[in-house]
């Protein structure tokens, strides 16, 4: 689908026709579940691909948004730049305080980049968990088949002293 519609250069707003704006909302509530999910994710077991799936999920729908508004000829509504022209010139890049400029842009840029630092430590540390408790689980089971082989190993050398 993305290769039939026209190459992003700038933000667009939501709309884009009535089909279109519903997929907006469902991305808009996709992107709303990456946040709710990006909060567990540092404080609980919670795999990164279903993290990696809800975001791929979002930019899955905003893609059929944009096909929605093609296939319906509705022109999508590009934000536009005002005072500069990106990041750092007065305009920023879509109403991201981030991308601002500024001190206070710097600094959420700071604090954004500490928090993903640390979110990919904590999703590292429980990675690192979840894969120490699978090979505790295989060595378990690998062990249950060890014992399951000697058994049935048994079975068969007293089947074969009855059949002699």
């Amino acid at each position: 689908m993305d290769e039939l519609l026209p190459k992003l250069t700038r933000f667009i707003l939501p709309g884009g026709g009535e089909a279109a704006s519903h997929m907006h909302v469902c991305r808009s509530v996709c992107r709303r579940m990456e946040r709710i999910i990006l909060k567990a994710s540092v404080t609980g077991d919670i795999q990164p691909e279903i993290l990696i799936y809800i975001n791929r999920l979002s930019d899955y729908l905003f893609t059929v948004a944009r096909f929605l508004s093609k296939l319906n000829n509705e022109e999508e509504i590009q934000h536009r730049l005002f005072s500069g022209e990106g990041v750092g010139k007065g305009g920023g890049s879509g109403g991201s305080v981030r991308d601002a400029g500024g001190a206070f842009g710097k600094r959420e840029a700071a604090l954004e980049n500490k928090f993903m630092h640390d979110l990919e430590l904590q999703q590292i540390k429980n990675f690192k968990k979840y894969l120490e408790e699978e090979v505790e689980h295989h060595k378990h089971q690998i062990q249950r088949h060890k014992e399951a082989i000697e058994r049935h190993e048994n079975k068969i050398q007293k089947l074969r002293h009855k059949d002699d």
